[in-house]
């Protein structure tokens, strides 16, 4: 063991050293990356060591950094695994044996199964490198530093908070962090597993949120599925529950589109599965979107429409009408009846009788009135000028009118040229009075 552990240092002291002076070897092992060049100790102290720590510990993204969000985490995860891959840890760190002990023997790739490994698997099997000269112990703080690096303030104080959650014998374990920063990023309980499927079974609800947009849709269906997989968990209604939200569609082409290919499953004349349906689905509406037709009012649609402004026009046009017919009755009759009702409000003055000791003649608004005894109030005739009329003025007149009327009715045998007198008494009383109203 010991010759082989000199030859692997003296092979990557070549290398480094070759390295340094920009030599090209031949017959040396293929490697997709340098840090797959070997499994061997890094020397940090070589100028290759330093650059590798360099590549491996730089952040996953330019910028603030990973806040630990729901929203963000597929796309963090993805970035770890990417850097997993030049890196070497995919077959290291990132590769969890299943039995501690046994570390050579069957392994789970961690990214796309966090959520069916437990922390407390994961802390033993840390146990047994951590704290050992090994390259899967520099490995897992290549990784912590990385990540360290690629979180935000917002984030690192959400994890770091839980510090002992992620140190194993007084060292930080890579895998532990990242295993804390997805649980705070997604609230990794069963609870989580729960809301995901009630998310996949009213994908109608999402759809109607973001406006029927067919590709947002499916980008949010597929982060469910891996999330509810990472789990070790899986669906097998996402099928109908797609059939039954892309009919909600506010699209009566896509709609038909959507049945047709449902009828077709039904009837066994097509294969479907939930990823071609969203497949299918989103190409028909891109192809819709693209001709200008996606969610396009249908002719009968149209037709409502059309009636519905004619409509409202039919109902301005009728309400500047009679608008414009107020107006010619308010100029006929001298005003508006606001205006009117003040007039009769100015005109009580006539019905207030002079004091005693005031003169019974007076000059209103360029017109002489007299107090008239027998109308009891202010008119253009003197109480001796009246011509008889009863007090009550005009409203005895009418009912003087009246009798005479009924008078005539009853007695035809009465002096003609007499009720002929009664009547134009009654009608000059009556013009009488509207003067007087003037």
């Amino acid at each position: 063991m010991a010759d082989n552990e000199d030859f692997e240092d003296a092979a990557q002291n070549a290398a480094n050293a070759d390295e340094d002076e920009g030599i090209a070897q031949t017959g040396t092992t293929f490697a997709l990356s340098p840090a797959k060049a070997t499994s061997s100790i890094i020397r940090y102290g070589s100028k290759y060591g330093t650059s590798l720590w360099k590549e491996a510990t730089e952040p996953l993204t330019k910028g603030e950094g990973f806040d630990c969000t729901p929203e963000g985490l597929r796309d963090f995860l993805e970035l770890v695994s990417f850097r997993g891959t030049i890196m070497g840890w995919d077959t290291s760190v990132l590769s969890i044996p299943e039995d501690p002990e046994v570390p050579e023997g069957s392994a789970t790739d961690f990214t796309p199964n966090y959520g069916s490994l437990e922390a407390g698997h994961l802390r033993d099997v840390a146990s047994t490198y951590l704290g050992t000269d090994s390259r899967v112990a520099q490995d897992s703080f290549q990784l912590y530093a990385c990540l360290q690096s690629s979180l935000s303030d917002i984030g690192r104080n959400k994890v770091t908070i839980h510090r002992k959650e992620y140190m194993v014998n007084g060292q930080a374990s890579g895998i532990l962090f990242l295993k804390l920063i997805i649980g705070v990023s997604s609230i990794d309980t069963n609870a989580t597993t729960t809301s995901i499927r009630n998310q996949l079974i009213n994908v109608d609800t999402y759809l109607a949120k973001v406006n029927y947009d067919v590709t947002k849709t499916n980008q949010h269906v597929t982060l469910l599925l891996e999330s509810l997989r990472a789990r070790g968990e899986t669906t097998h209604d996402l099928l109908h529950n797609l059939f039954r939200a892309y009919k909600t569609v506010k699209d009566n082409e896509f709609i038909r589109y959507i049945t047709q290919k449902e009828s077709d499953y039904e009837e066994n004349d097509i294969d479907m599965s939930a990823e071609r349906l969203m497949h299918l689905a989103e190409n028909k509406y891109k192809t819709l979107v693209e001709k200008g037709q996606w969610r396009a009012p249908s002719a009968e649609e149209e037709k409502i429409v059309a009636l519905q402004s004619e409509l409202q026009t039919l109902k301005n046009k009728r309400k500047k009408d009679n608008g414009g017919g107020n107006k010619a009755s308010n100029k006929q009759s001298g005003g508006t009846g606001n205006k009117s009702g003040n007039k009769r409000q100015d005109n009580s003055w006539m019905k207030v009788p002079p004091k005693e000791g005031e003169a019974k003649s007076k000059q209103v608004e360029g017109k002489q009135w007299h107090w008239c005894e027998k109308h009891e109030k202010w008119c253009l005739h003197t109480t001796a000028q009246c011509k008889g009329v009863n007090v009550g003025g005009q409203n005895d007149a009418k009912r003087g009118n009246n009798r005479a009327n009924t008078s005539s009715n009853k007695t035809n045998g009465r002096n003609p040229r007499l009720v002929r007198a009664q009547k134009a008494t009654v009608r000059f009383a009556d013009n009488d009075s509207s003067s007087d109203e003037e």
